[in-house]
């Protein structure tokens, strides 16, 4: 039932952002995940598909391959509000060495970069 709660947010979210498909991972417990998302979102009667995807990939392989392009290339912007998440003190204390610091952020957020293409104009430096 709570997954099914935050399954229907999600739903809200995909019909406001105008979403043409979201990509749920899979791994470990997540295998039931995507169904119910499909059904919340058939519920809702959003069109967004629904994309299962397992990784087989070290976490922090991922996060690597997530970001360091995008941060040598200077391409990475937030919003004000990721300010007060988790996700800028996953930044200053990640370290691939080190598998006992939080990287659940940053782990969704790599995903979500290597999954989508890159949209930003070039910069160019004087």
């Amino acid at each position: 039932a709570e997954a099914y709660q935050q399954a229907k947010i999600v739903a809200r979210l995909a019909r406001r952002f105008r979403l043409p498909s979201i990509s749920v991972e899979t791994n470990g417990i997540g295998m039931f995940l995507p169904n119910i998302l499909r059904n919340a979102l058939t519920d809702a009667r959003v069109p967004t598909k629904v994309i299962a995807a397992s990784s087989k990939k070290a976490k922090s392989m991922r996060i690597l391959e997530g970001f360091d392009a995008v941060m040598a290339a200077e391409r990475l912007f937030v919003h004000r509000d990721i300010t007060q998440t988790p996700f800028i003190m996953e930044m200053r204390e990640w370290s691939p060495e080190r598998s006992k610091v939080r990287d659940d952020a940053l782990d969704a957020v790599a995903s979500a970069i290597l999954k989508q293409p890159d949209r930003f104009t070039r910069k160019y430096n004087d």
